[in-house]
């Protein structure tokens, strides 16, 4: 068994709130996701997932994971772990972190495969966290 501490990869999901409008709308509507079966009685979506068939409700968010799976994420649980991918980010040291990397990459001039690119960052990373 492998233990430790383990970061989520930045990624870009699709998501979309369930809200009063989810179900007082005709039905279907364009709010509505295939693959989702919606309940207005109970005001509630089912969704089969990976690990069984889930319910979501209003406040929840439907997340389309990255292999195109859907389940549903509590309101609370999603604000913790996402933010809108159009805007900025909420932690002032990784950004000026990935301003300076930035600038950095393009006074060098680099080029190169993935792979340089990777053990270059790598090699400036000490320099870069002095500054934090």
């Amino acid at each position: 068994m492998t233990q430790g501490k383990f970061r989520k990869k930045p990624v870009v999901i699709e998501a979309t709130q369930i809200t009063d409008s989810t179900f007082d709308n005709e039905h279907p509507n364009a709010e509505h996701i295939a693959g989702v079966r919606y309940d207005p009685k109970l005001r509630c979506v089912t969704i089969n997932t990976l690990e069984g068939s889930m319910t979501g409700q209003i406040g929840d968010w439907i997340i389309r994971g990255v292999n195109g799976e859907l389940y549903p994420c509590a309101p609370d649980i999603f604000a913790k772990t996402y933010e809108a991918a159009d805007t900025p980010s909420t932690d002032p040291i990784r950004d000026e972190l990935q301003l300076e990397l930035a600038e950095t990459v393009v006074d060098s001039g680099m080029s190169g495969s993935a792979v340089e690119r990777a053990e270059w960052f790598w090699a400036q990373l000490p320099r870069l966290l002095q500054h934090t």
